[in-house]
């Protein structure tokens, strides 16, 4: 369970984070970029989350969105948790390996819309689960 509670803390963390940016800030390259180094970074910590929280139910995924399905199996996700989750996982994914061809309008737009807080949504939706349970 402390696992759990530090990645959430991180995915929660990363979110204060951007909370401070502002459409200025994300003109300027350096801070561009920061931001989207805070995203990919989210999104990695909610997919360990996912991940380390399967193996509490006793399943081993087959990959991080196998991940999410399984969650959404168990209850913890619903169908619209599981559609977040997966998109979450392709952006980190496109981060992490063409971060180069990502647009800056779309890391604008998540940062600005605080669309990162579906993240943090999700991180405390499995935190919970696991809570309820000793």
């Amino acid at each position: 369970m402390a696992v759990l509670k530090e990645l959430a803390r991180s995915v929660l963390g990363y979110a204060a984070e951007l909370d401070a940016y502002t459409k200025e800030d994300l003109e300027d390259a350096k801070k561009l970029y920061g931001a989207m180094y805070l995203l990919m970074s989210q999104s990695q910590a909610l997919i360990d989350l996912a991940e380390r929280a399967t193996s509490l139910l006793g399943v081993a995924p087959r990959g991080y969105i196998d991940a999410g399905k399984i969650l959404a199996t168990h209850g913890i996700f619903s169908e619209e948790d599981l559609a977040n989750y997966t998109s979450i996982v392709k952006f980190r994914n496109i981060l992490v390996y063409k971060y180069q061809i990502v647009k800056t309008e779309i890391i604008k737009d998540i940062v600005l819309k605080r669309k990162y807080k579906k993240a943090v949504e999700l991180a405390l939706k499995i935190l919970r689960r696991f809570e309820e349970d000793p």
